[in-house]
């Protein structure tokens, strides 16, 4: 028997209402011919089969978006279709996706397709499901992006205290209660591991450079506290060895564990005091430290 052609599965026009092309408008004529423009050109695979995750679809999605601003602007028909087809990607892929695609499929609200409201909507549900199902690492090198820094200026919380948990094309993880618990969680994780580079990028998506709430404070002040103290108890057993050269093999692993501590310090202070989040910035006399012994050390771990 012979192999029958397969044919990839396609939408049915009543998808985008009416008959797919022919909107129901005054100017149906114009708006049907424009949109069998974009069909005919390349784009029936964006505007009639279902959206699919890879790079290339989302690349071939923005060019749809793009052709679509040349021969039309906005409100017109054919931003309903690729509204919805980009609704449709978000409720398929938007938990699974990663941050480019997502920004990509989000477009500019200039081009008319997803409103500001529904964008901010949108990313705000994906960096807290991407923060609650234990994937937050996929979001570090975004922190500082664009996007994130517009909708967000005082962080993801400030969002969520204005309007709960919003309703978006798809299902996202959540806490049962408040955003904060997220945090208070990953500290927890990172008290048993004294690795706190995570909760400290996580309080600066979550609060930018604002205030913690008091319970973010009564869970890191005494862990902080703790790690103050063995700071300085490291710092007094290091004395002995750089005071004599016959330690001086011990000398850089010696400053290089100091540093390390103090950086832990440094991150810990930064969850409480937003002006201090994230920041490398040596002050003087933080903690209990000279600027200088921090430079001496640093030293150390270059010259020896």
């Amino acid at each position: 028997m012979q192999a029958q052609e397969f044919r990839p599965a396609r939408w049915s026009p009543s998808f985008f209402g009416h008959d797919g092309c022919h909107p129901p408008t005054l100017n149906a004529a114009r708006d049907g011919l424009q949109c069998r423009q974009l069909s005919s050109t390349g784009f029936g695979d964006v505007f009639y089969e279902m959206p699919v995750h890879s790079p290339y679809w989302v690349r071939r999605y923005n060019v749809a978006v793009t052709n679509a601003r040349a021969i039309t602007q906005p409100p017109h028909p054919v931003d309903i279709k690729l509204r919805r087809v980009a609704l449709e990607w978000f409720k398929r892929f938007a938990t699974k996706t990663d941050f480019p695609r997502l920004v990509a499929v989000l477009g500019k609200p200039e081009n008319g397709i997803i409103t500001k409201k529904r964008r901010k909507d949108i990313l705000f549900a994906f960096l807290v499901h991407k923060s609650a199902t234990g994937n937050f690492d996929q979001l570090t090198k975004h922190l500082e992006h664009p996007l994130i820094q517009e909708h967000f200026p005082f962080g993801i919380s400030d969002h969520f205290e204005r309007t709960d948990w919003p309703k978006v094309p798809f299902e996202y993880q959540r806490p049962a209660n408040h955003l904060v618990h997220l945090l208070i969680d990953e500290i927890r994780a990172a008290k048993r591991t004294q690795r706190f580079e995570r909760a400290a990028e996580m309080t600066y998506l979550f609060y930018r450079r604002t205030h913690v709430p008091r319970l973010v404070d009564d869970h890191v002040m005494p862990i902080l506290n703790e790690n103050v103290e063995l700071f300085h108890t490291m710092r007094q057993n290091s004395e002995k060895i750089f005071a004599g050269r016959e330690f001086a093999a011990e000398w850089r692993e010696t400053a290089a564990s100091l540093l390390r501590q103090y950086d832990k310090l440094m991150l810990l202070d930064g969850i409480l005091n937003g002006d201090a989040r994230l920041s490398k910035t040596v002050v003087d006399r933080r903690f209990g430290v000279a600027s200088y012994y921090i430079g001496q050390l640093k030293k150390y771990t270059k010259e020896h």
